[in-house]
């Protein structure tokens, strides 16, 4: 694909950005895709789970580990991004960790779950990959006891 289309696509969508105030993050990161060719790219996709989905007779002890299919922009990954919840503890807390490579993110609480405590684990839209791409509209959820 050539550059210069793209380049001027830029320049319009940054225009249009800085006239109707729409100027943060992710206009920064859609601009990126259009300069460096990403806008075709597609989503940003969930590859796995650790644990997996509906896994059973999880270690009370657990970190949760996301990988995508592509490196995630760091600062998408935030406690409203990325959210679990214990049926028995409620809100789990803890450190989230981009994981070399930036394909993978880990969130270790800071506290055990109860043991056959079912956890459910929340991704919101808000994800985005490094490229600009959008993680799906919908987010994504899933569970493990």
């Amino acid at each position: 694909m050539k550059r210069a289309p793209l380049i001027a696509a830029a320049a319009v969508a940054a225009a249009v950005l800085v006239t109707y105030g729409f100027w943060g993050d992710r206009a920064l990161a859609l601009l990126g895709s259009l300069v460096a060719g990403n806008l075709f790219a597609g989503t940003l996709a969930l590859l796995g789970s650790e644990p997996p989905r509906n896994a059973t007779n999880v270690a009370p002890t657990s970190a949760i580990t996301l990988h995508f299919d592509r490196a995630l922009l760091a600062g998408s990954v935030t406690s409203a991004s990325f959210r679990a919840y214990g049926r028995q503890n409620g809100p789990v807390a803890g450190t989230y960790t981009l994981l070399p490579g930036g394909q993978a993110v880990r969130l270790r609480p800071d506290r055990p779950f109860a043991p056959g405590e079912t956890v459910l684990v929340n991704l919101s839209r808000d994800l985005a990959a490094a490229d600009g791409s959008p993680f799906r509209g919908a987010g994504h959820a899933f569970q493990f006891a």
